[in-house]
């Protein structure tokens, strides 16, 4: 039986703290949140719509063929202002926030990491004690 298997096995927290789901998780909300941003400079943006159509009309030996094309613009001009305030509150609170709490959640779970990996290599050093009877 190997008895010096923990040693092998050991990854420093900094470096296992991105293969925990909870990190990805945490991660991936502070990806959700920049989205979010992005989606409301989106809704202050220019729209421009543009549509084309064909119609071909063939009536004994006359052939007829028409189009039409269309545009829309919409510029949201009363929304900039307010959009712009909108925009800044967005990231000052949504987006800090959870890149915060990304900050001090992963110190906490590579904290726990440590403190599983000493529990692991403690029960380890139990093991190879010697039973006394």
């Amino acid at each position: 039986m190997n008895l010096d298997f923990p040693s092998k096995l050991y990854i420093p927290g900094a470096n296992a703290l991105p293969m925990t789901v909870d990190y990805k998780l945490l991660q991936k909300n502070v990806e959700a949140k920049k989205l979010e941003k992005r989606i409301e400079i989106g809704k202050n943006l220019p729209q421009v719509a543009l549509g084309a159509g064909c119609s071909i009309t063939i009536c004994l030996s006359r052939t007829t063929i028409s189009g039409a094309l269309m545009i829309g613009v919409n510029i949201p001009i009363s929304g900039w202002w307010g959009g712009s305030h909108a925009n800044k509150k967005k990231v000052s609170l949504h987006l800090k926030m959870p890149e915060m709490s990304l900050r001090i959640l992963a110190k906490k779970l590579e904290i726990s990491i440590r403190d599983k990996w000493n529990n692991v290599t403690a029960a380890h050093r139990k093991m190879r004690l010697p039973k006394k009877e």
